[in-house]
């Protein structure tokens, strides 16, 4: 790209190039961090009922909302998650829409804002902690039943 006077033009190549790669990201966007989201909580989730179920076999059990607990903040990963991956696309669609107009009016170039990306990095953070501290809640639920 080339830079001039607070002015940004790129060449045909630059614009299609950035595109391309703009539009693979978004077919790509937080995928792994997704995956791997959803994978842990719904792991965590189905682990605390099959040891519910199949290996304490009591009828009543001491802290449970240890365990409530964590089952919401699982259930908030997994929301934020999906939230989030539609957030993603939506800002990876607007930075797309961006770069076609400087492409198309270099001088018309204004910064690039996006609440979206925001807002999906604010939801990818609460899913990380969701997930950390529903996942602790049942370490201690199940530890204080042994």
């Amino acid at each position: 790209m080339k830079k001039g006077s607070g002015e940004t033009s790129m060449t045909r190549e630059e614009y299609l190039t950035i595109r391309k790669d703009l539009v693979g990201e978004k077919g790509r966007s937080s995928d792994r961090y997704d995956k791997t989201i959803i994978t842990i909580s719904g792991g965590a989730l189905f682990l605390s009922m099959a040891f519910l179920e199949r290996i304490t076999q009591r009828s009543s059990y001491s802290h449970t909302e240890w365990l409530i607990g964590g089952w919401i903040c699982l259930a908030v990963a997994l929301l934020t998650s999906l939230i989030s991956h539609l957030t993603s696309q939506c800002a990876i669609q607007k930075l797309i829409n961006y770069v076609d107009k400087s492409y198309e009016c270099p001088q018309c170039n204004k910064p690039f804002q996006s609440f979206s990306r925001r807002l999906t990095s604010f939801l990818n953070i609460t899913s990380l902690v969701a997930v950390i501290v529903g996942v602790s809640l049942i370490i201690f639920f199940v530890c204080n039943q042994l």
